[in-house]
């Protein structure tokens, strides 16, 4: 339920006469006229946008997406970020078919304009909802209008091709933007280890350090998943320093990442005290440490790794 203050927030931005909230429903109505003929007649001057689309943006952002729905469809007016905010917070639901049919809502109305943060959450839907097909008439309406350029945009279009597994269009796409974020070398490396490409994964990575865009604790974590299925420990190594010099190897999944490198390259113990110096209890860690210990090594060890593993888990919950 909307608060009072937004009820009273929303009848101030609101000024047009016509306009009230009834009973405890913060709906708009029209109290002389349809909400449709409203719209027909609304007066742009008398709108407050601005704050109209803080009020919506604050629903989605609390979580409130039924109310923030609902104040949406009885809006006198909706511009292009009324639109991607209440896109988006489908988006962040994981409610992808009803962003994409908004999208495409949108899409149809007059005298609304795409950008390419707007176009990015919708390739974010097509990913969601398995939509190819959606997802190329967007990639073809980026080249046309020129926002493939655009880092938005592109680094969307290349992580919606790598979660389809077409990981080829993604490096084609990646190759051509001009612009390259961390979000975007880290969506192409991430395809490329989940494609089972883990060389070509670390290739990009060198690819990054020497184009000067600093990693971030996600590209680590999936690098050091790379070094795990390769075996590779020196190159884990290396990255498990910057993991450290760079304060990451605190953070839980780059942790996990760590001790399941050093478990798949043959050093349990290593992998294991790394285990043990992470703040919380991590259960699923345990069964995977346990898993690995399972396939590399004799019983006596894995009896021995199993204990120190169930003490690390009590001790942990004792604090």
């Amino acid at each position: 339920m909307v608060s009072t203050i937004r009820v009273h927030n929303l009848r101030k931005v609101c000024t047009v006469p016509n306009i009230a909230f009834i009973g405890n429903k913060d709906i708009l109505v029209s109290q002389t006229t349809s909400i449709n003929s409203f719209r027909k007649q609304h007066v742009p001057n008398a709108i407050n946008m601005l704050e109209l689309n803080s009020l919506l943006k604050n629903l989605v952002k609390t979580g409130d997406l039924h109310e923030a729905r609902q104040m949406f469809d009885v809006m006198p007016q909706r511009d292009e970020i009324s639109w991607t905010t209440i896109i988006s917070g489908y988006v962040r639901a994981m409610k992808s078919s009803e962003a994409l049919l908004l999208f495409s809502k949108m899409w149809l109305s007059p005298g609304l304009s795409m950008d390419p943060f707007c176009l990015s959450i919708a390739l974010k839907a097509c990913a969601l909802e398995f939509n190819l097909n959606f997802g190329e008439l967007l990639h073809g309406y980026l080249v046309k209008s020129g926002f493939i350029n655009s880092v938005f945009a592109g680094s969307a279009l290349l992580d919606m091709y790598a979660k389809f597994g077409k990981i080829e269009l993604g490096i084609i796409v990646f190759d051509e933007m001009p612009i390259k974020s961390v979000v975007s070398w880290t969506a192409i490396i991430t395809g490329l280890v989940h494609g089972g490409y883990y060389k070509k994964g670390l290739v990009y990575l060198s690819e990054m350090r020497k184009s000067g865009v600093e990693y971030d604790s996600y590209t680590l974590a999936i690098v050091l998943k790379a070094c795990a299925c390769l075996g590779a420990l020196n190159f884990g190594r290396e990255i498990h320093t910057h993991t450290v010099k760079r304060g990451f190897n605190d953070t839980s999944y780059v942790a996990n990442s760590l001790s399941t490198m050093y478990n798949k390259c043959g050093k349990l113990d290593y992998g294991l005290r790394l285990f043990d110096k992470m703040n919380t209890r991590d259960v699923m860690r345990e069964d995977v440490n346990v898993l690995e210990l399972s396939a590399t090594n004799s019983k006596a060890q894995q009896k021995a790794c199993r204990a120190r593993i169930e003490t690390c888990g009590r001790n942990k919950e004792e604090k």
